[in-house]
């Protein structure tokens, strides 16, 4: 709340100080989260974020971004990889929850930051993410393939779900929040947008209707509504993947 009332103040030298409070906060990131649990980690980096938001310069804002998620990127970094050498790390419990972890520090960022603020950081982890997504799909298929429909149920399903639904909340942050006026819908509709649909709609599609996600239609309706007519060539092919067999559902 402090933050958002006085983000001007945090990002403007005052009186008597040598740098702005915002850049103590970023060089001390390191000592101040490491003490923290992890829900105070995401509430941080939102407070720092909207902080960053108040900075009218592009330019030094995305400086500060940077220096903001260079832990998350580094964790995140070092996460894919281990799995490029070892694709198993991505599904064991203690990788998935550094997943979800990083994925929602980037959500929380990516709200709180203001309108096309967050392009960088998305193209940084963006490819990423869609690997990571289709991953997490192909397992699940595979352990409902080997153990029937009741794998759904199980632990290791439930907990990549929630990794998928993550990722989905934060495709969905993200196009709300780039798709400000028309340049960036462009940019969003053409750079973005056709990787994102070629994994998740086919994957929403052939995926079991027990353990289909919601968030991929929030996704979408969120896609068309900022969008606008930048994704009009999409929507048959979003149409043809999530109609029928969602209609089937009800």
């Amino acid at each position: 709340k402090i933050a958002n009332k006085c983000r001007k103040k945090f990002i403007t030298i005052q009186s008597e100080e040598s740098c702005r409070f915002v850049e103590e906060l970023l060089i001390a990131l390191p000592t101040i989260v490491c003490d923290l649990q992890t829900h105070q980690v995401h509430t941080f980096y939102e407070a720092v974020a909207s902080m960053i938001s108040a900075e009218t310069d592009p330019s030094r804002r995305e400086v500060l971004l940077e220096s903001l998620m260079s832990l998350p990127n580094a964790a995140w970094k070092a996460i894919m990889t281990r799995a490029a050498q070892d694709i198993n790390v991505l599904y064991d419990s203690r990788g998935t929850k550094e997943i979800i972890k990083i994925v929602r520090t980037n959500a929380r960022v990516c709200t709180a930051i203001g309108p096309n603020a967050f392009n960088s950081q998305m193209g940084y982890i963006f490819q990423d993410i869609l690997n990571v997504y289709a991953a997490y799909s192909r397992r699940i298929a595979q352990c409902v393939e080997q153990n029937g429909e009741i794998a759904v149920k199980s632990s290791e399903v439930r907990s990549l779900r929630n990794a998928k639904r993550e990722m989905l909340r934060l495709l969905d942050a993200f196009v709300k929040h780039a798709a400000s006026d028309d340049g960036s819908r462009r940019l969003v509709a053409t750079h973005f947008v056709p990787n994102m649909l070629e994994i998740i709609l086919p994957d929403y599609e052939l995926t079991i209707p027990t353990a289909r996600e919601a968030e991929v239609l929030n996704l979408l309706a969120t896609s068309i509504l900022k969008l606008q007519q930048t994704i009009t060539s999409n929507v048959p092919a979003i149409l043809k993947a999530v109609f029928e067999c969602t209609l089937q559902m009800i």
